[in-house]
């Protein structure tokens, strides 16, 4: 719907402002597109961005659009300070745009920031009104703290989000991973087979084809380790939920 909306505005852009309004409608579908073409977003997004007059939630939207395309790019710090440019020109009102950010800040070890990012991700909803935080948050809250070594607290948020999202397979192999952290190899190999159970082959990340290696976990797969690695999500990354809307 949003999307929708910027499009209207910019098509009653005045002609002066015709070239600029083009970057904004082709950037947005550049960044859109199945694949992405993240290289002709960032481009034309920048420059959307730079001499646009947009509302304030459509031009937070094209942040959002541009951070993302940024980080498709390998500018993960970029991409990091223009999804927090978005969040600070409007506030969030669900809980997607600060998991992102968290995700973004995670990946440049920014541990604190991105553990700061998700507190404010769990004051809000994740799948509609009054729904409060989910398994996205409760997803990255946990991969943040087992990349800290804090794999207690890690099995702690995965197992408190699981309830919510109880079918998500790569939920089980990214607690599996903090077990295993620990030594305990028992608990690690039951979620795995759980995980295993859930995930495909073909859309199994480099990490769990290698864990279910590792710990001997046969899933009655023959091909469990053929196959391409899962692309990125927002969020994004391998065995990731959902990116920001």
């Amino acid at each position: 719907m949003l999307a929708l909306a910027i499009a209207v505005t910019l098509a009653g852009m005045p002609s002066a402002a015709a070239t600029t309004a083009e970057d904004c409608r082709n950037g947005m579908a550049a960044a859109r597109a199945d694949p992405p073409r993240s290289a002709e977003a960032v481009e034309k997004l920048g420059r959307c961005i730079d001499r646009a007059a947009l509302p304030p939630p459509f031009l937070a939207y094209a942040l959002q659009m541009h951070a993302l395309s940024l980080d498709a790019l390998g500018r993960t710090a970029e991409a990091a300070d223009e999804m927090q440019r978005a969040i600070q020109l409007v506030p969030p009102q669900d809980v997607y745009p600060w998991v992102a950010l968290a995700d973004l800040r995670r990946r440049l070890h920014r541990y604190e920031d991105a553990l700061d990012a998700l507190s404010h991700a769990r004051t809000l909803d994740e799948d509609g009104p009054g729904t409060g935080p989910g398994m996205a948050v409760g997803f990255h809250t946990a991969w943040t703290l087992a990349d800290m070594g804090r794999h207690r607290d890690a099995i702690a948020a995965i197992t408190a989000a699981l309830p919510r999202q109880p079918l998500y397979g790569p939920a089980f192999a990214r607690r599996a991973y903090s077990y295993e952290a620990l030594g305990d190899t028992e608990h690690a190999r039951a979620d795995l087979e759980r995980a295993a159970a859930l995930v495909a082959p073909n859309d199994r990340s480099a990490e769990m084809k290698a864990a279910l290696v590792r710990l001997h976990v046969d899933d009655g797969h023959a091909d469990a380790g053929a196959g391409p690695v899962a692309p990125a999500a927002s969020t994004s990354k391998p065995d990731t939920p959902a990116p920001p809307r």
